[in-house]
């Protein structure tokens, strides 16, 4: 394996999922070279969305990922607990921001070979990503970071779902 820093392996791993799932999806992500707005990735639609057998009502929606990875928090109880930094969550949380926007958390084992599995049948990336809007969440007195509970997996579906939403105006 290449010497890059674990902490870049993790930030390629989670694009790249994210990337993976999006295209499941039917959706295309363009990578946004300065994240000073704590945006990574913007995900994007062409058309009207469908989801459960709906139509959206809008057309091309869109919505900003704030994409991370961890091997240290593991999901409990159905849920992740996720540190992020007060610039991330106050960035995140703004009701003024025009673009939707959420948290990405990809979990991953410790060990890079468990990470990705590859055969000329498959590739499985491991494990588990989780999603959350922090749009209108309470300010903090947190200095440093705050911990988000997130129980949302994104997956496909539920970024279609999410993609829906945003058509139809209910996630802002």
């Amino acid at each position: 394996m290449a010497n890059l820093p674990e902490t870049q392996l993790q930030e390629n791993f989670s694009l790249a999922y994210v990337r993976a799932v999006a295209a499941a999806a039917g959706f295309s992500v363009q990578s946004l070279d300065d994240d000073y707005d704590s945006v990574d990735l913007l995900v994007m639609a062409t058309g009207n969305v469908k989801w459960n057998g709906q139509v959206a009502a809008g057309r091309s929606p869109s919505v900003a990922l704030q994409v991370k990875c961890s091997c240290v928090a593991a999901p409990k109880d159905g849920a992740l607990k996720f540190p992020i930094s007060i610039k991330n969550y106050n960035d995140l949380r703004d009701p003024g921001r025009i673009t939707p926007a959420v948290l990405v958390v990809l979990y991953v084992p410790r060990q890079w070979s468990s990470r990705l599995k590859w055969s000329e049948k498959s590739l499985i990336l491991r494990r588990v990503a989780y999603w959350k809007n922090l749009r209108g969440e309470p300010p903090t007195s947190n200095a440093d970071n705050v911990t988000v509970t997130m129980t949302e997996f994104f997956s496909p579906e539920s970024l279609t779902q999410l993609m829906y939403r945003v058509a139809h105006g209910e996630l802002t």
